[in-house]
């Protein structure tokens, strides 16, 4: 009865029982000029409410219910789903030149971009806004020390966010997330606004590069730092999910299973949010050294350290495992700190050259190099790790444990209730629940070994005259 719950549709699509894939228990329901209207399968139970529907078997055989009653329950529907997407950029640059030897440069971009579509099913309310902002600011300083010398030192911040509950003052996040099995074939959608999602990403990074040319040798030496702010939310799972067998026992208020984050200490249902921090320490030096007019060679090597994750408050927990040949026994939670211990030797050596072998011609050139760089890894891995205990508990409750109720306001994010089956009690030490409840844990080597990459490649430039060049070349790499 919620305004706007009903499907938007241009057509209804023939659809019969067979191809619906019911076995028994549906009917096809026409008007009087036999164009069809849907199928009929079941009516509402008369039992008091949470009773389960008794006639349920399978998907093929989901129940009727009340028994069949001529009226359409499910329809095959034909839909728009009509999107605008409103994206802006705007730029900015201002450059000082301070002295002979010093310039300085400040630049930055805003791209705000807005998108208004159907999130879900082709219905009202289910119309979806995203307020999605990437900014970034840099402020660089060159500074002339002689006249084979430079030094640019450079700052930058970019971020990267939303906040789809504050931008769907409209949503229906006060309704359910109710998710009935498919039934037959159909794929029915969900109650309620699905999702939402928050995003707030910042990444500063500082860089100092020094270049000078000394005789046959140009080179650069120096540092580049990021620091990584991810206000991290499993905003979804703080609403339950609640799963039904079927129409049925959804209208009779009969879900079989409860999925969602909790706050194992009230029973609270919870976003999980995570304040989480992370760095890269990169320093590095690299020489062009020009051996003869038709050979220079290029050397560098690059040293990086990326920080393991972890989160502001302490709010993060790994399981740690316990001794051979039983690990599982003596399994506990480290709560706290780092999520991992990350790899420092991280030495990154780059090697390459350019060859003319006629040195009394410019046509033949070859070029090639070889060299290892190393990444951090990613955090959409070492985050999914965030639900763990005791901190959060991603619960999956059944039977007497499910709570079925909403807020009152059903436009309310906030405002579902405790669900005391939720609350844990831990073993002394371990962060493991004591009453033996079944809880999802997402584990990490303790020693996290750093994605590594082999690059490699090898190029013959050939002028052949008459504004045709040939080229030849293989490049590879090996992670």
């Amino acid at each position: 009865g919620y305004p706007g719950e009903g499907v938007s549709y241009n057509a209804v699509v023939p659809f019969s029982c067979a191809a619906a894939g019911f076995s028994s228990g549906c009917q096809a329901i026409t008007d009087a000029s036999g164009k069809p209207l849907g199928l009929d399968i079941g009516s509402p139970l008369h039992l008091p409410l949470g009773t389960a529907d008794p006639t349920f078997r399978n998907n093929g055989n989901p129940g009727v219910g009340g028994g069949l009653d001529g009226i359409p329950d499910i329809m095959n529907v034909q839909t728009t789903s009509p999107t605008a997407t409103s994206p802006q950029q705007f730029n900015g640059r201002m450059d000082y030149q301070a002295t002979s030897r010093d310039l300085f440069v400040f630049s930055t971009y805003v791209v705000p971009v807005s998108r208004t579509s159907y999130n879900g099913p082709a219905r009202a309310a289910n119309l979806w806004h995203n307020d999605r902002t990437n900014e970034a600011a840099t402020a660089l300083w060159t500074h002339t020390i002689s006249p084979s010398w430079l030094n640019e030192a450079r700052v930058g911040v970019t971020r990267w966010l939303w906040d789809e509950i504050g931008s769907n003052p409209q949503a229906p996040f006060g309704l359910p997330q109710a998710n009935v099995d498919n039934i037959g074939s159909a794929n029915l959608q969900y109650l309620g606004a699905p999702g939402p999602s928050i995003l707030n990403q910042t990444t500063y990074n500082i860089r100092d590069t020094v270049s000078s040319v000394i005789g046959a040798h140009s080179f650069k030496f120096g540092a580049d730092i990021y620091k990584e702010q991810d206000n991290d939310n499993s905003a979804p799972s703080g609403r339950p999910t609640y799963s039904f067998r079927n129409l049925w026992n959804l209208a009779n208020d009969a879900p079989y299973q409860e999925v969602g984050n909790f706050n194992p200490l009230t029973g609270e249902p919870s976003r999980a949010t995570k304040y989480i921090r992370s760095s890269i320490y990169g320093f590095f030096f690299q020489d062009d050294w020009r051996i003869r007019p038709n050979l220079t060679l290029n050397l560098g090597l690059r040293w990086e350290y990326f920080t393991p994750v972890h989160e502001k408050y302490g709010n993060i927990s790994n399981p740690i495992l316990g001794s051979l040949p039983n690990p599982l026994t003596g399994l506990r939670l480290k709560v706290g700190g780092d999520l991992y211990t990350a790899s420092k030797n991280n030495w990154g050596p780059q090697i390459g050259f350019a060859w003319r072998p006629n040195p009394g011609s410019q046509r033949w050139v070859l070029r090639g190099g070889a060299g290892i760089g190393y990444n951090r890894m990613q955090e959409a891995i070492t985050l999914n790790g965030r639900s763990n205990t005791p901190l959060i508990a991603g619960l999956t409750l059944t039977g007497a444990n499910i709570l079925y109720q909403v807020p009152g306001d059903p436009k309310a994010y906030n405002g579902y209730p405790v669900n005391p089956a939720a609350i844990l009690q831990f073993e002394p030490g371990t962060g493991l629940p004591a009453n033996g409840t079944t809880v999802d844990l997402t584990g990490f080597p303790t020693n996290l070994p750093t994605p590594v990459t082999y690059r490699y490649s090898l190029e013959s430039q050939y002028d052949l005259g008459g504004n045709w060049v040939s080229k030849l070349g293989y490049q590879g790499s090996l992670s």
